[in-house]
């Protein structure tokens, strides 16, 4: 997919936003945008990413927000998408779920989103269904998982 992390974690991103390396975000051609992967909600993570986090990210970057909706400020994201800062956002987390019908990320053309099931393939569910059966099997013998 041509992606190049930067932050694998939550705990990362605020020094890389707000610490010394905040210019090297700006300036560096090849950093990518500051964004979560993938995080857990906290107080602490909460409106991670806002306008600011927004403004540093290229004209040509993408956010992806598979975690939890509160993470990014949605208002924020709504203004970025609406007046073209980045490129998109694909999103299947909100803070409202589900989505409302008339929310405007259902209107929004750089936008992908869908009802958090963003990370289901084929391969996973096959899996997942496969160890559902097996530790029903399992408990059905007496084997319970240890």
């Amino acid at each position: 997919m041509g992606l190049r992390i930067i932050a694998p974690t939550a705990r990362i991103i605020p020094r890389i936003i707000w610490g010394e390396n905040r210019a090297q975000v700006r300036s560096d051609p090849e950093t990518g945008s500051p964004q979560p992967a993938s995080s857990v909600l906290s107080g602490r993570t909460r409106g991670l990413v806002g306008a600011l986090e927004l403004a540093i990210m290229k004209p040509t970057a993408r956010l992806v927000n598979t975690s939890r909706g509160p993470i990014v400020l949605e208002a924020d994201l709504i203004a970025a998408l609406k007046a073209q800062k980045i490129a998109g956002a694909a999103i299947d987390v909100f803070d409202q779920e589900p989505l409302p019908l008339d929310h405007p990320f259902r209107t929004l053309a750089n936008l992908l989103a869908t009802p958090h099931i963003g990370y289901v393939s084929r391969g996973l569910y096959g899996r997942f269904y496969q160890d559902t059966v097996e530790n029903i099997r399992r408990w059905l013998d007496g084997q319970a998982a240890g």
